[in-house]
């Protein structure tokens, strides 16, 4: 961790979100690159079910290999990183869906398929 203006910074964590965040846009359940992802279906069906809630299966995540080890290790370390990088993706896919209701409104992570599911909030 490094100080930064008075405030530590977590970098791995810092390093770990922006893997997610490039794993929530590039991931394809045929591994081909052409199509949606998976994850910007998610954000439509979000969106028609008025959720806030993302649900990632971790199993696909732990295909994702510079990510495994990570999570699998500490993830609640880093699980409010990788909120954010859910959050950013969003705003990156769709920006009025958090804009239209609150700025400030977060996204939860369902995880499953690595154990019991889990909601984080």
């Amino acid at each position: 961790m490094e100080a930064f203006g008075g405030i530590l910074v977590d970098e791995k964590a810092v390093r770990v979100e922006n893997i997610f965040l490039e794993f929530l846009k590039s991931f394809r359940l045929d591994g081909n690159m052409g199509g949606e992802s998976c994850y910007e279906a998610e954000i439509e069906a979000m969106r028609a079910n008025e959720s806030n809630t993302m649900f990632i299966d971790f199993a696909h995540v732990m295909r994702y290999n510079d990510l495994q080890k990570a999570i699998a290790d500490e993830y609640l370390r880093f699980e409010p990183y990788l909120k954010n990088a859910c959050k950013r993706f969003v705003m990156e896919q769709n920006p009025n869906f958090i804009s239209d209701d609150n700025p400030n409104k977060d996204i939860c992570i369902w995880r499953y398929r690595i154990g019991p599911p889990v909601l984080f909030w």
